[in-house]
């Protein structure tokens, strides 16, 4: 029995030193009759049997034999393919068979170095070495035992070399962007970068707008693909996007403030979970922890404070701000009244000393001082004897602000009143009159003046009338306090 396969050749067995042989058969069988070589693969399938005819070459005598075979038909023809015949070392490739596969055993072979099952042609690429193969495929007839051989040629292409990525961190607040940076020959392979919806990513350069982004967690997938072979590989990297905190804002009540005391800061928003950062420019007084502001301390100009508040838990901050301006104090200003002790009597008129051109002026004092609040005038005589402190504000008339200086006075009363008499009104020019105090006299230094003619002791107060020329004269009573010397 033969497959239609190769050629089959004679064997006679037997004296065959002086014979002639003439080989025959049916139709069909390709048969050679000097030699009787039998092309099985140019013949017919079937059985046939094949006729011996040998003569004696001396006698021309001859005799016939015979033997019967059959020729088997090899299975029909099979093909094989993978799909394509270039791949990546990654995955499987499956065998896809054409033809009439009902009734035959299979067997796949290739070179060393192609992970290959010979039972079912699957090939794993993965594991196999990059490399160019022919797979060989043997089909039998399960019923002949026949079988024909088929291939194909494939190349298995190497992934390129392995890459990693990066972002420097793999959590971030939720601002600014994100760089990729890569480790590995990149120097002949193009890129693509995906993740999950949210994260707001460069698919060419892996660039991540983090402040764009939802906050969340992402996997980034990066892959890479070789120019030449077009073969690419995945690698990837987690990252978190925290969330910054809730937005808060400050404020200090005004934007304007004049140099003096201090300025408190306002928070309007979620404060529970933060900490704190102010800052500013130098020059501005300024409690980094608190946002307390010292306004008086700070010098005069315009400043932007900076704050900066950060999530306890996190630690993502965010930054807001408000803008203020310190107006300077009026230049300094100082008052006077030309004494600071007075005696009940007369008005006392303020002098200022400094820049008052560019001022609004507002006197002020405690009850019993008269007053005018607008031009500092006091009029010693209203006011009640005692000690006062004169509050004297001055206001910048371009900033309103305003700076106060004061000085203080005593008024000490007038001496209790005294009376004079001298017995009479109208003398005759002879004698003396002694003058009649009526009054509390016994803290007093006591002046008696008259005019010219009135012969008059300055001292006493007595008068010598039969010296002095006759006329009409008004003397004149000084009595002072010897404590107050009013």
């Amino acid at each position: 029995m033969f497959c239609k396969t190769g050629v089959a050749l004679v064997k006679r067995t037997g004296d065959t030193t002086n014979i002639n042989s003439l080989y025959s058969s049916a139709t069909g069988l390709s048969l050679d009759g000097a030699t009787g070589k039998i092309d099985v693969a140019a013949s017919t399938a079937g059985s046939y049997w094949i006729k011996y005819q040998y003569t004696d070459k001396t006698t021309g005598c001859s005799d016939t034999t015979g033997v019967g075979i059959k020729i088997n038909a090899l299975p029909a023809a099979v093909t094989i393919s993978y799909g394509n015949t270039v791949f990546c070392k990654t995955g499987v490739a499956l065998l896809k068979r054409t033809g009439d596969t009902t009734n035959i055993n299979s067997l796949y072979s290739s070179a060393t170095g192609l992970s290959l099952d010979a039972s079912t042609g699957k090939i794993d690429v993965a594991a196999s070495t990059a490399g160019s193969y022919w797979i060989k495929y043997q089909y039998t007839d399960k019923t002949t035992s026949c079988s024909d051989t088929t291939g194909v040629g494939i190349k298995i292409n190497a992934l390129p070399t392995a890459v990693t990525i990066s972002y420097g961190n793999t959590v971030f607040c939720k601002t600014g962007v994100a760089l990729v940076k890569r480790t590995g020959d990149t120097t002949n392979i193009n890129s693509l970068y995906s993740s999950a919806t949210g994260l707001s990513l460069d698919a060419s350069t892996g660039k991540i707008d983090v402040a764009a982004s939802t906050a969340g967690s992402y996997w980034i997938k990066y892959q890479y693909t070789d120019k030449t072979t077009s073969c690419s590989d995945t690698t990837g990297v987690g990252i978190k996007i925290n969330a910054l905190p809730t937005a808060v804002t400050i404020s200090y009540g005004n934007t304007v403030f004049c140099k003096t005391g201090v300025a408190l800061v306002k928070r309007t928003g979620d404060t529970t979970n933060i900490n704190s950062l102010y800052s500013s420019a130098t020059g501005l007084s300024l409690d980094g922890a608190t946002g307390k502001i010292d306004v008086a301390a700070s010098t005069a100009g315009s400043y932007w404070i900076k704050y900066q508040y950060t999530d306890k838990t996190t630690s993502c901050s965010d930054t807001t701000g408000v803008g203020i301006k310190i107006n300077a104090l009026p230049a300094a200003v100082t008052i006077s009244y030309g004494n600071t002790v007075f005696c009940k009597t007369g008005v006392a008129l303020v002098k200022r000393t400094g820049d008052t051109t560019n001022i609004n002026s507002l006197y002020s004092s405690t009850t019993g001082l008269s007053l005018d609040g607008a031009t500092g005038k006091i009029d010693v005589a209203a006011s009640t004897a005692g000690s006062y402190w004169i509050k004297y504000q001055y206001t910048n008339k371009t900033t309103s602000c305003s700076d106060t200086t004061g000085v203080g006075i005593k008024i000490n009363a007038l001496p209790a009143a005294v009376t004079i008499s001298y017995g009479n009104t109208v003398f005759c020019k002879t004698g003396v009159a002694l003058v009649k105090r009526t009054g509390d006299t016994t803290n007093i230094n006591s002046l008696y003046s008259s005019a010219t003619g009135l012969s008059l002791d300055g001292a006493t107060g007595k008068i010598d009338v039969a010296a002095s020329t006759a006329g009409s004269y008004w003397i004149k009573y000084q009595y002072t306090d010897k404590t107050t010397s009013c």
